[in-house]
């Protein structure tokens, strides 16, 4: 948790947490470095806090938010792991379609 914000009671993290997943679930379209800079954000945590959750330097982090580097597989499923989310594979229907 930032150092700059108070601490979160229990109750307050776990509210953080289901907005968190509710984003996440609103936006299938994101790619991955969306994706982690919105959950970091939505759920108040440090560039240096999310890399130590995730075992990264927090200069892969950022580079990885910002798009620079493409992290692997098993990086982004290592950040997203004990935030209790999985990446997988969704179908988006082509605009197209009818």
């Amino acid at each position: 948790m930032d150092k700059r914000r108070k601490p979160l009671t229990p109750p307050e993290q776990l509210l953080l947490r289901e907005k968190m997943l509710a984003m996440v679930a609103e936006h299938p379209e994101w790619e991955v470095p969306r994706m982690l800079k919105e959950i970091r954000k939505a759920l108040h945590l440090t560039v240096a806090e999310m890399a130590r959750v995730g075992r990264i330097s927090e200069p892969a982090l950022r580079n990885a938010e910002a798009g620079r580097s493409s992290p692997s597989l098993s990086t982004v499923e290592g950040l997203l792991r004990p935030l209790g989310l999985k990446l997988s594979v969704v179908r988006v229907p082509r605009p197209d379609a009818t």
